[in-house]
């Protein structure tokens, strides 16, 4: 089980065409103090704007065995950079 991960708008409308599956063991030993010990693995985690800074420079440490897995970070660091670039985006962990 995992994550489902999507850029959405202010009006929660998905702003790409398909969510991204995070698997939970893509996120083992991320630091307990950064943004990402937020993720809620049974419910929704939304991340802003101002917050992507950090997310991305978080995020882009990722670095999963699995070339699916790594893929799909890559995928998810996409939207991040987006998110952070145009105003009224958000990024929606949605725990499985």
């Amino acid at each position: 089980m995992g994550w489902s991960v999507r850029l959405e708008n202010e009006h929660g409308k998905p702003v790409v065409d398909n969510d991204v599956g995070i698997e939970f063991d893509t996120l083992e030993g991320v630091s307990p103090t950064g943004l990402l010990r937020y993720i809620d693995p049974c419910g929704n985690t939304v991340f802003n704007r101002m917050q992507m800074p950090d997310f991305i420079s978080e995020w882009s440490r990722i670095q999963p065995d699995d070339p699916a897995q790594k893929l799909r970070c890559a995928e998810v660091l996409g939207m991040a950079k987006r998110c952070a670039a145009e105003p009224h985006f958000y990024l929606r962990f949605i725990g499985n």
